[in-house]
């Protein structure tokens, strides 16, 4: 049986945490992604064995996804107890934590700590905020993990993991999204480069080591500092060209007072100095942040339909056959736009197809009953 955890707002009280045992030396994984995430997190669960005596703490960039979407769809697949983040909980080894949407994160003698946003930010650094609480509190006992995802959040933090004497991992090129990946890369902060099931495959077996081993996730494991010859093939092909072609514009200043370029890396930005290769960048940002809002208004639709089938079930109980016509309509429309927002999406996790389609099955289950 999964374990609930309370509204995110609440403090989680001493009665709460009394069954708990008391915090222990265990690695604790932090993960973070944005575009594309989804699916690499879920392939890292199915792939991770679930008694590795490990913590996994996911802070995703939760746009699109309702309070405990994003948490059910990890629990899905995992056998590991999947809750969402109370502020003031314990972390325990051979459990999944996932960060509330409107939050910021971070962890403190082995409890977490969650601060709401009163606003919305122009950068998102939800990662490299727990990244960095992450390395001071657990130090090499710390592993940071960066899968798909736009932007840069993330390289600060996992560059704090890695000075703290942890772990760093990105994802490779299975990314459907490689800047996040690509901007830790690129700051020298990453020690392997792998795909989710190849991470999954490394944790279990930094898990064998001895634990009482203290800087064992580095000096034991005998993880060392990625050469240049292991950055992505895109990364290789622009520093070649930097270096062996004039570019249209030579310099950071001048590209970072070019409109193309806002809210494009930094460290992007220093590695490809073709305008046309920023606008391509711009546009595939752009591109995930309209599919993360369609997936956004999926989910809102059928919690429309939702509601307005309890709205119907209630006319239809006081024979009120006019209105549940009129509102079984509305039902109908709202289902028509979410199948038809899936269809125009570019990029939906398998996991998450399939949870949609299981709520537009129960919708017209219920649709069906109300009919007759």
């Amino acid at each position: 049986m999964r374990k609930s955890a309370e509204p995110p707002g609440r403090k989680y009280s001493k009665a709460d945490s009394a069954s708990a045992a008391p915090p222990t030396s265990f690695p604790i994984i932090g993960i973070g992604s944005s575009a594309g995430g989804l699916e690499a997190c879920i392939t890292l669960l199915k792939s991770a064995k679930p008694d590795l005596g490990m913590a996994f703490v996911f802070v995703p960039h939760l746009a699109f996804l309702g309070d405990s979407i994003y948490r059910q769809l990890l629990g899905m697949a995992t056998s590991m107890p999947a809750v969402d983040a109370v502020d003031g909980m314990t972390v325990q080894p051979d459990h999944v934590y996932v960060i509330p949407p409107r939050y910021d994160m971070t962890i403190s003698d082995g409890k977490l700590r969650l601060t709401q946003l009163t606003k919305a930010r122009s950068l998102n650094k939800t990662v490299d905020i727990f990244f960095r609480s992450l390395a001071a509190d657990q130090r090499q006992d710390a592993i940071g993990i960066i899968l798909s995802g736009m932007a840069s959040d993330g390289t600060l933090g996992l560059a704090a993991v890695k000075a703290g004497g942890g772990t760093t991992f990105v994802q490779d090129a299975s990314a459907k999204f490689a800047s996040m990946p690509n901007s830790a890369i690129a700051a020298g902060g990453v020690d392997l480069i792998l795909s989710p099931q190849g991470m999954a495959a490394e944790l279990a077996h930094m898990g064998q080591l001895p634990k009482a081993a203290p800087g064992r996730s580095k000096r034991q494991h005998g993880i060392q500092r990625i050469a240049a010859s292991r950055l992505p093939e895109e990364v290789q092909r622009a520093q070649a060209r930097e270096s062996a072609e004039p570019t249209e514009v030579g310099n950071y200043q001048a590209l970072n007072s070019l409109p193309i370029v806002k809210g494009v890396p930094a460290v992007v930005i220093a590695i490809v100095k073709s305008p046309r290769e920023l606008l391509t960048i711009q546009a595939q940002r752009l591109i995930a942040e309209a599919n993360q809002a369609r997936l956004r208004f999926v989910e809102l639709e059928l919690m429309l339909a939702s509601t307005l089938c309890d709205a119907a079930e209630a006319d239809a109980r006081m024979g009120d056959s006019a209105s549940v016509l009129n509102v079984l309509g509305k039902i109908r429309k709202a289902v028509a736009s979410a199948q038809h927002r899936m269809a125009q999406a570019e990029v939906s996790p398998q996991a998450f197809r399939q949870l949609v389609d299981a709520r537009i099955k129960h919708i017209t289950d219920r649709i069906q009953q109300l009919e007759q």
